[in-house]
Order: C-alpha cells, then structure tokens, then sequence
C-alpha cells in the first residue's frame, strides 16, 4: 500500500506539524514491508506564492486599517517542517507541490498513491484517489466569543462538507467524535478516533549539555510549551505562579510557543504588562518559538510541564503529548478531553482555578524527582505507536474500500 501523507492546512503551525509526524511514524512502526509512506508537501508553485503574497496583502490592508504597523506573524520554517519530518534522513519519499487538488492528483497518479490521509479539508467526492479527512476539533461551537460570526460559519461549512463527502473520518479523541456526531448529524463518515500515542524520538533521551543555560533557565522551574493562544490559559498559570513564587523566589516559569494569537492580537501584551506588573516578568521566561530539540531538552530538566488549557482537540494538547513521551511529570487542567488519558497525567486542577494550580506546583515541588529509564521509555511509546498505525492502516483500507 502507497500512502500520500497530505500535510496541507498542517505547516503553518507546530501542533500541525508534529501531528504529522505522530502519523508519519505510527505509520513506519507497523512495521508492513509492503507499506510506502509519501510525504506530500504542498509548499511551492504558482498558486503557493499567490496564497502567500494575498495573505500579506491582507496583513498590509489590516495594518492600514487599525492605523499601526504590525509584525507578520511568523511560522514554522521550511526547515523545520523537513527537520521534524524527518526528510533526508528517513526512507520515506517527500514531494514538494503546488497548493490544490490538480497538483495532488498529479503527485499521486505519478506515484502510484493509494490513498490520502488526513485530508484537513474535503477533497471531493470525485477526486480520483480515495482520501481520509481529518478535522481537528469543534473550538468555535464551545467558544463562539473567541470568532466572528462570518469565521464560525465558515468553519461549520469546511467542516460539514469535509464529514459529508469523506468516507472515513479521522479524529484525535472521542470528544471530537462524540462532537461530529453532535454538530453533523447529516455525516454519514466511518468516524475513527485515534489512541493516544505519545512516543520519543531516541535522539530526544540524549542529554545536550548547555541548552538551558543558553537560554537564562536555571535551578527549579515549570514549563508551559503552548503556543499563546486565549484559550491555553497562560493568565491562569501565571497567577498561580506569581502565588507560588512569593515563597519562592528562585523558581522559574519557561514558556515556549509562538507569542500571536490573530483572534485576539492584545492577549499577549495583556500577559507581558500582568508579569510587569506583578514583577515577575525576570522570572517567566518567554522564549516564543524555538528549535523543537531545544524545547525537549528543557522540558527534561523541568519540574514538570503545566497544561492550564481551556480547549484541546486531542487529549493533554502536544505539549503533554511529549512530556508523557519523556516521562516528564504533568499538571493538567481537567477538561473531559484530558480526562482520556488519566493513567498517563500526575495531577489534574479545576479549569482556571489559579489557586488550586498553584496548591498543585507547590505539592509537585515536594515530590522526590523520578525518571524512567530511556529504554523502557522507548519500548511504551513503540507499543503505542504501532496500535496508533494499525489503526491508521484500517481507516486508510476501509477509504480504499
């Protein structure tokens, strides 16, 4: 079987990204020698470069609009993108192409593609490859203040034509499927959800030496890897640290995550002037985005990883995803979502309840620091990476049909 890995509406965002790279080697750890795994990158062309320079315009005309220059906000790099994927130092195929179904349906008749998967948007009825949509969560319908009213409709129709023209309908929780269900009735999709499968990367147990001091990080610190979004909740761990650090001078709080939210661009600044005010702002360190084996490397060495989100489409979000993979403690807000994963996370905490976050940093502080051994660290996330590819492996088969 010849699987067309679609990384489009993934790039632009390091969740994205590394949701890609969790099918990419779910995928390669089952391990089948009949399997071929193509990535497909839709990142150059014609119709890339006119999506590019219509999204700068747009930027330009908004910054006219409100009268200030504003930055653009940034993404991952092409070079991160390959990194992460694992292009040139895999066996996997990678192919760079135009945006667009014709460019995808020519990628895959050259090569022989199967079948596609995750489509993030419908490709059709009659594409000519049989294909897996993908959609991610239901955000707007619990959070409709976070969108405008035209963004909300425009998400419900992508998302009720992608669950009613795919056959099969990947999720990465069944919250979401449970919500598919809810939210479109009319779909008719096979809806799988996908096991949680956090999982290293060997080179990821290798200590680097270095790393925090490069970046002003030492002695006891919690670390918050979530890109600053509204709905993460970085105001609700920032007031319990600022709590906690009254007795605690020294700790630090490492915050790693691009710094834009486009749907509240003043939430961030928001953040700077409560640190600034409170003065604590020399002991948050916001880092913005940096290289993902640099986040790792402090993720280890924290005391544990705080996950204070108000909304996730997959249980704990990526950030949890890793600390579990690394055996990193976990303090996490008790949404249903995160609920699924209950063996795997050390503490939960009421949502946006500063305080009994706080009770639960300080009661983490106390506990003697255990890690597990590389190996057996490598050998659970293996187990859960070959059950996440079979399942993979059975929504691409029933696609084919």
């Amino acid at each position: 079987m010849r699987i067309g890995v679609y990384c489009d509406g993934f790039i632009g965002w390091t969740g994205g990204i590394e949701f890609l790279r969790l099918l990419v080697e779910a995928l390669a750890a089952v391990g089948r020698p009949d399997l071929e795994i193509h990535v497909i990158v839709p990142d150059r062309g014609p119709l890339v470069q006119a999506l590019q320079l219509n999204g700068l315009a747009r930027h330009i005309v908004g910054c006219v609009r409100a009268g200030r220059l504003k930055r653009l906000p940034g993404g991952p790099s092409r070079t991160f993108v390959a990194d992460t994927l694992g292009e040139g130092q895999s066996v996997h195929r990678f192919h760079h192409i135009d945006a667009g179904n014709w460019a995808l349906a020519a990628v895959c008749r050259k090569n022989g593609i199967d079948v596609v998967i995750p489509a993030a948007r419908s490709l059709g009825r009659d594409f000519p490859v049989p294909w897996v949509g993908y959609i991610a969560d239901f955000q707007p319908c619990y959070f409709p203040e976070y969108y405008s009213s035209k963004s909300r409709k425009k998400n419900a129709r992508h998302h009720s034509k992608l669950a009613t023209t795919a056959r099969v309908v990947i999720v990465n929780a069944k919250a979401v499927a449970d919500d598919l269900m809810r939210f479109i009735p009319e779909s008719r999709a096979s809806i799988v959800s996908l096991p949680f499968s956090a999982s290293p990367r060997e080179d990821w147990l290798v200590e680097l030496t270095g790393v925090a001091e490069r970046y002003g990080v030492c002695g006891n610190y919690f670390m918050i890897s979530n890109q600053f979004w509204i709905h993460k909740r970085h105001d609700v761990a920032f007031r319990a640290f600022h709590s906690l650090v009254q007795s605690m001078p020294e700790l630090q709080l490492v915050c790693t995550g691009n710094t834009h939210d486009g749907r509240d661009p003043s939430y961030f600044p928001r953040l700077v002037t409560y640190l600034k005010e409170n003065n604590i702002e020399d002991r948050v360190k916001i880092l913005g985005l940096i290289p993902k084996r640099d986040q790792v490397e402090l993720m280890k060495g924290s005391v544990a990883v705080v996950q204070p989100t108000a909304f996730e489409g997959g249980p704990g979000g990526g950030s949890v995803y890793d600390a579990v993979a690394l055996g990193i403690p976990t303090i996490v807000s008790d949404i249903p979502i995160n609920r699924e994963i209950e063996s795997w996370i050390d503490t939960y905490f009421p949502l946006d309840n500063a305080e009994a976050l706080c009770v639960a940093m300080a009661a983490m502080l106390r506990q003697p620091r255990v890690r597990s051994a590389p190996e057996d660290l490598i050998e659970w996330g293996s187990q859960r990476k070959r059950q996440c590819g079979e399942i993979l492996l059975a929504a691409a088969s029933e696609a084919i049909g």
